[in-house]
């Protein structure tokens, strides 16, 4: 993957409404695999004062997704047709991170799968396996 794209990629990433809303960073990105944090803050928590299930799924979303569109040319991203995700243990440090990585590119989908840690004791906190279909921007 060339500059261009890394650059292409973060770019996207900048202008998505949802991940500017809720605070998300890309922190890095390589050949099938991105690196996505998130600072808790109280509008992305359940009532217990925990980050909100959706929030976690939405995260390995689109980190699945931005790992992904690392394996194709420019002018290309991807929309999720599949996510499941399981949860370990409630999310309840200063933020997270996720590490999404490419599983397998095939001629009409892309499957993903990312851990999402707790920034502070590094403990998985859940795991996601993301299937995704290339599109023409």
């Amino acid at each position: 993957m060339d500059n261009k794209r890394v650059e292409e990629i973060r770019q996207n990433f900048k202008k998505h409404p949802f991940l500017s809303l809720i605070g998300a960073d890309l922190v890095d990105v390589e050949d099938g695999n991105v690196t996505l944090e998130l600072t808790k803050k109280k509008e992305l928590t359940q009532m217990f004062g925990y980050i909100h299930g959706g929030v976690l799924a939405s995260i390995c979303d689109s980190a699945c997704c931005n790992a992904a569109a690392t394996t194709l040319s420019s002018g290309w991203h991807v929309v999720t047709v599949d996510l499941n995700i399981s949860y370990f243990r409630p999310a309840n440090s200063k933020g997270i991170k996720a590490y999404a990585k490419v599983l397998k590119t095939g001629k009409n989908l892309v499957f993903c799968e990312a851990e999402i840690f707790d920034i502070e004791d590094n403990k998985l906190l859940c795991k996601g396996i993301v299937t995704v279909k290339p599109v023409e921007i």
